[in-house]
C-alpha cells in the first residue's frame, strides 16, 4: 500500500471516508491471511496528524497485529520529518510496525544499506526501504550513491524489497513530465521487488525478473484524482520460489479496488451566462440527475468565461443546499477554468524572468486602466509573500495562524486590530 494521506481531505465526510477506505483494505488484508503488509509512504498527510485521525490508524495497526500480521513502513514526502517529529516513530516504539526506511541526507551518505531479514514459515525475506524526502531530495542522494546489496545481504534464495518513495521516470504520465525523477537503471541493484510510492497511479513494469510497482493511492487525494481514478487501490503480491530454477521467482500481483461511494461528475459552461444564470443552471442540472445524486460524491466542474460580473457571485450556497436536499454524499466545485470578463485577455510575457517578476506583472496588469481602484504594488507584493509562508515543521496550526494575521497587520499598517480579532 502506497499514498494513504489519512486526514487529507479538509471536508469531514471525506476524512471519514478515507479512513472507512483504509480499515477496509486493513480487513481484506487479514481476510487473505497475508504474511505481511507494506507502506511505501504517506500513510498520513503530515508528520504530526490531528489526534483522531492518529487514533483511528493506530487502531487499524493493533488489529494488524493481533492477527498475527507483521508491518513494514517507510516515511513518504508527507509523514517525513528531518527533526525526527513524526508519529511514525510512535507507532514503531509502540511495536506495530516496523520502520524499514534510512533516510539520505548530507549526514547520511554511507553506502551500506540497512537490511531487515524476517522469516515467514520458512522463507526468508529481506526488507530495504528509504525515505521520501519533500521535493524529491531523496533522488539526488539515491543517484550519487552506488548502492549495492553486497554479499552480506544473505542468501540469493531470499527474497529482497526494497521500499522507495519517489517518482520513477518510466512511470511518469505526461502531464507530469516536468517532475523531477530517477530511471530504473539509477535504482540500488540486487532487489526482486521495488515497492513503490508517491506517483498516484497504479502502475506495473517488470524487467530482467525485477518488479517495480506502484499500488496507486489508497484513496483519492484530490477533485482531479477522484475524477480520473475514482477509487483507490493496493496490491497483494504473492511470491514463489522456482523448482526449476532456484533463486529466480514467479510473482503474481494481484490489484485489489477499495470503490466505497460512486461519483457523479456534472460539467458546466458557463460561456457568455452571467453568475445568477449559472446557479440557476446548476441547480436545473441537479435536479435533472436527482435520482442519481443519492449518496454519491457529486463533483461539479464550472468552466468558461462569464458574461458578466464576478466569479464569486455565483450563489455556490444555494447550489450546496440543493445537493444536500437531493441527499448527496458531498459536494464538490472545481472552478479553476472558470473566470470573469476581465480576466480574459489577460496574458504575461515570461520568457527568462523569475516567478516574482512574474506574479509583479499579473498584478500590475489587472488593475491597469483602473482609476477607481486604490493600489500600491509594494504593499499587494508584500501581502503575496505573506500569504505564501510555509508552516515551519513543529508549529502548531494556530500559532502559524496568529503568526500570518500579525504579518498581514504590519503589512497594511493594521497594528494588533487582526490579531485581537483572531484571538476573539
Amino acid at each position: 500500500m502506497a499514498d494513504c494521506h489519512l486526514g487529507g481531505w479538509r471536508e469531514p465526510c471525506l476524512q471519514q471516508l478515507n479512513l472507512q477506505t483504509f480499515k477496509e483494505a486493513i480487513k481484506r488484508c487479514i481476510s487473505e491471511k497475508v504474511d505481511f503488509v507494506l507502506f511505501a509512504g504517506d500513510i498520513f498527510d503530515t508528520a504530526l496528524p490531528a489526534t483522531e485521525i492518529l487514533e483511528d490508524a493506530v487502531e487499524q495497526f493493533r488489529i494488524l497485529k493481533d492477527s498475527g500480521i507483521k508491518c513494514f513502513i517507510i516515511a513518504g514526502s508527507h509523514d517525513f520529518s528531518v527533526s525526527g517529529k513524526t508519529f511514525l516513530n510512535v507507532i514503531e516504539k509502540a511495536g506495530l510496525c516496523r520502520n524499514i526506511g534510512s533516510v539520505c541526507s548530507e549526514e547520511n551518505h554511507s553506502e551500506e544499506i540497512n537490511l531487515f531479514e524476517e522469516d515467514f514459515s520458512g522463507a526468508k525475506v529481506v526488507f530495504s526501504g528509504f525515505c521520501g524526502r519533500k521535493s524529491s531530495l531523496e533522488q539526488a542522494y539515491l543517484k550519487k550513491m552506488n548502492f549495492s546489496i553486497g554479499k552480506s545481504a544473505m542468501s540469493e534464495r531470499n527474497f529482497k524489497i526494497l521500499a522507495l518513495h519517489t517518482t520513477l521516470t518510466e512511470a511518469k504520465p505526461k502531464h507530469l513530465e516536468m517532475m523531477e525523477s530517477i530511471s530504473i537503471s539509477e535504482l540500488p541493484k540486487g532487489f526482486d521487488y521495488y515497492a513503490l510510492g508517491h506517483l498516484h497511479l497504479p502502475f506495473q513494469y517488470s524487467k530482467e525478473g525485477k518488479f517495480y510497482v506502484y499500488p496507486g493511492p489508497l484513496f483519492p487525494n484530490n477533485f482531479q484524482e477522484l475524477e480520473e481514478l475514482n477509487y483507490g487501490t493496493f496490491v497483494i503480491v504473492n511470491v514463489s520460489e522456482s523448482r526449476i530454477n532456484p533463486g529466480t521467482f514467479q510473482v503474481d500481483i494481484q490489484k485489489e479496488i477499495l470503490n466505497m461511494k460512486e461519483i457523479l461528475v456534472l460539467k458546466i459552461d458557463a460561456g457568455n451566462l452571467s453568475p445568477m444564470n449559472i446557479t440557476e443552471k446548476v441547480i436545473f442540472e441537479f435536479r435533472k440527475y436527482a435520482n442519481a445524486v443519492k449518496d454519491k460524491i457529486l463533483m461539479l466542474k464550472i468552466s468558461g468565461t462569464l458574461k458578466e460580473g464576478k466569479t464569486s457571485e455565483v450563489n455556490f450556497e444555494m447550489i450546496g443546499k440543493e445537493a444536500e436536499k437531493l441527499g448527496c454524499f458531498v459536494l464538490l466545485k472545481n472552478i479553476h477554468s472558470l473566470s470573469s470578463p476581465e480576466f480574459k485577455e489577460l496574458e504575461i510575457e515570461n520568457s527568462n524572468k523569475s516567478v516574482e517578476e512574474i506574479e509583479k506583472d499579473i498584478v500590475v496588469k489587472i488593475v491597469e486602466g483602473k482609476k477607481d481602484v486604490f493600489f500600491d504594488l509594494k504593499k499587494t507584493l508584500e501581502l503575496m509573500h505573506t500569504l505564501n509562508a510555509e508552516k515551519p515543521e513543529g508549529q502548531t496550526k494556530q500559532v502559524f495562524e496568529n503568526k500570518i494575521m500579525d504579518d498581514i497587520s504590519k503589512v497594511l499598517d493594521l497594528g494588533q486590530e487582526l490579531g485581537i480579532k483572531n484571538e476573539n
